[in-house]
């Protein structure tokens, strides 16, 4: 017998009480000495010795109702060792692994079918009055019972309607829910029973899930292991676009990482990419991957018209068949206006960047995507004011020092409304300091002090080789794409970036070379250098192109939806304001036909659409009045794929954590029996006994 909560065992001392009061009560009496007193001592001294019995035996019971009650609320409990052998009832919640890694099979059978199979042969061999809980577990927990119920025809039907999700494997959140849902449960020993394929990352927070098991030592924890570790398996575990824009007749780079995690190397693999689910793109072939390596290939693919599309990348079938395949949407541009303003200072400037833009022959030029404009600052006012399919989407500011204050306020609110600037120093001196205009201050992502030149006998300043950070330059964190190291700088303008500024690129020394910053809805990146050959080699650099295009396709997508989201995640995706109101149709990817999913709805940032019934892995396709609007892909997480098994120490660990509690006691001991109920009916019983007697003894006196 021990007690769960053994520090109200103090209350015991409040026994003492009747006792002193009865004892007080002696000490009170006050005798009255009259005539006729004489005549009632026989009687008296007749009945004294039933008296005193009475008294004593209702201070007993006032005694046993205050240390009863006390006991209860102590809640004694018997303990012994384990539980669940079938033999007596057991309170149970099942935690069910339903993470992707459990649709793999062995031809015959998945792991998630296997896992069902043995859930029912427990049930089979349990008392008839045990209460069992069912929970889908992973990195979205599906309680589809609840609360424990002695309802085992309830448990089964929610077994046999359970499917295997795209889900990622996480214990934490599921088992926190199990400890909450048997907390209340009294009368049965109580257990948590997990079914899993075992994979090792579904135990990367493990050191939080013994904590838990510590915190409840009344609970046991049993994790049951379904299926072989896998001997092979090969998944695709990143799919991307690559570079700039992708574009209506460009190379658009298509990016695809894949994992071997089966023990033994893998030759000679071909990717096969698809476009839009039929058309053939073509294949890439990786030599070898080595056990446990991750190896990447990439695709140069061409789109013949603008809109949404996706790519998809397949590899040879094996035991899970979930990543296989994985797919990428595009949001292919048709055209797209860029703005240049550098006037006769900074002719040079826009001269490199109108050839970096548009790098490809002239007779090609008119059929590129990105359309460069050369505009003044009076022109820039106009064009940033027009409507926003008609504005430029990027205007590159070579030259500042010639904008009006009304002009730079015109450049912010275009700015806040959704439009994206590049900033260079140009010929002014201190840009963003004293004297720069009002609507320039606010938008900048920072100031910029007065030139600072090398020194003849000093080696010209240089931008930083690796270790980059920021989306524009983790392209060059490969060395197989060349380097940003050897731009060098023999002018430049010190950077001091606002608090809340990001830096895209520093020099070698750390100082910041690029900044960026979301202003309102747009995008605005600040050089400390101006794109001439008297500041910098940067633009006959090899680098230069497609570090433009990075920078395009970076503010281009900024303003858009992300058209990649992980499992459960939410689209919220902005569209045209003529839309609003009207429904729009999903067709997703285990749908035969699309349905209506809901209306286009809009608020003050405009109208937009949002859906979230992104479970499945996959392609969706969204259409508007019959009009496609937007391709959007769920992508399977990257851990899934790695089916190497959890160490069986880390089970072991999980099962039979030391505990400690309260009472001390026997690590492995687990509650067998509650007595606290019985104890209240005991309270309840005494206590009416007690006023009864009471009542009878005060009209005996």
């Amino acid at each position: 017998m021990s007690f769960l909560s053994p520090w109200v065992l103090g209350g015991l001392a409040a026994v003492g009480v009747p006792i002193l009061i009865h004892l007080l009560n002696k000490f009170r009496v006050k005798s009255t000495a009259w005539g006729a007193m004489r005549f009632l001592n026989d009687a008296v001294l007749k009945n004294q010795r039933r008296v005193k019995l009475d008294e004593l035996i209702l201070l007993v019971l006032r005694c046993l109702v205050i240390a009863l009650a006390v006991l209860a609320f102590a809640r004694p409990v018997l303990k012994g060792l384990g539980v669940g052998g079938g033999s007596e009832p057991v309170a149970a919640v099942i935690l069910l692994d339903h993470s992707a890694s459990m649709g793999q099979s062995d031809g015959a059978q998945s792991r998630f079918d296997r896992a069902k199979s043995e859930i029912r042969s427990w049930l089979d061999q349990q008392d008839s009055q045990s209460l069992v809980g069912l929970y889908l577990a992973g990195s979205r927990t599906v309680p589809l019972i609840g609360k424990p119920e002695n309802d085992f025809a309830m448990v089964r039907k929610s077994l046999d309607e359970a499917v295997v999700s795209d889900y990622a494997s996480d214990f934490s959140q599921a088992l926190r829910s199990a400890v909450e849902a048997l907390q209340n449960v009294t009368g049965h020993p109580r257990e948590i029973r997990i079914y899993t394929d075992g994979q090792a990352t579904a135990f990367l927070k493990r050191d939080e899930l013994k904590l838990l098991a510590r915190e409840h030592p009344e609970i046991v924890i049993r994790p049951v292991v379904v299926g072989e570790a896998a001997s092979e398996n090969l998944g695709i575990t990143s799919l991307s676009q690559e570079g700039g824009v992708p574009s209506v007749g460009q190379p658009v780079r298509i990016r695809a990482e894949v994992l071997n995690s089966g023990a033994a190397p893998v030759n000679g693999l071909a990717v096969n990419f698809t476009i839009d689910g039929s058309q053939p793109a073509g294949s890439a072939t990786i030599p070898a991957i080595a056990p446990g390596e991750t190896q990447a290939v990439t695709m140069n693919l061409s789109f013949t018209d603008a809109g949404p599309h996706f790519v998809t990348a397949t590899v040879p079938a094996d035991a899970l068949a979930c990543d296989n395949q994985r797919n990428v949407a595009l949001d292919v541009a048709g055209r797209m206006d860029v703005v240049i303003v550098a006037g006769e200072a900074m002719a040079q400037a826009g001269y490199f960047l109108s050839r970096a833009l548009v790098p490809v022959p002239r007779e090609q030029a008119e059929h590129y995507f990105l359309a460069p404009r050369f505009a003044n600052a009076a022109e820039l006012a106009t064009m940033i004011a027009a409507a926003k399919d008609e504005r430029p989407e990027i205007v590159f500011l070579c030259e500042p020092a010639g904008l009006t204050g009304e002009a730079a306020e015109a450049l912010d609110t275009y700015v806040t409304s959704g439009g994206n600037v590049v900033v260079f120093p140009g010929s002014a001196s201190g840009l963003g300091a004293e004297g720069t205009p009002e609507g320039l201050v606010k938008m900048l992502p920072g100031t910029l002090g007065a030139p600072v030149e090398a020194a003849a006998n000093e080696a010209p300043v240089a931008w930083q080789k690796d270790g980059f950070t920021h989306e524009i330059t983790r392209f060059w964190n490969e060395s197989s794409n060349g380097g940003l190291g050897s731009v060098k700088f023999t002018r430049h303008c010190p950077l001091t970036l606002k608090s809340d500024a990001a830096t895209v690129l520093a020099f070698a020394d750390g100082k910041p070379s690029l900044a960026e910053w979301r202003h309102g809805k747009g995008t605005v990146l600040l050089f400390n250098a101006n794109l001439t050959r008297e500041w910098t080699n940067l633009p006959l650099h090899p680098a230069f192109v497609p570090f433009l295009q990075r920078i395009t396709g970076f503010v281009h997508d900024r303003n858009r939806a992300n058209l990649n989201l992980a499992p459960g995640e939410t689209l919220r995706m902005p569209v045209d304001d003529s839309l609003a109101g009207k429904d729009f149709t999903v067709k997703a990817p285990d749908a035969a036909n699309a349905r209506t999913a809901g209306q286009v709805a809009s608020d003050e940032s405009g109208s937009y659409l949002r859906y979230g019934a992104t479970e499945k892995a996959g392609v969706y396709q969204i259409e508007v009045a019959n009009e496609p609007v937007a391709d959007f892909a769920v992508q399977l997480a990257s851990s899934e794929s790695d089916l190497r098994p959890v160490d069986p120490a880390v089970m072991t660990e999980l099962a039979e954590v030391p505990r400690t509690s309260a009472t001390g006691g026997d690590a492995r001991m687990v509650v067998k029996k509650e007595f606290w109920t019985t104890l209240i009916w005991a309270v309840v019983a005494l206590f009416v006994a007690e006023a009864a007697m009471a009542h009878r003894m005060s009209y005996a006196r």
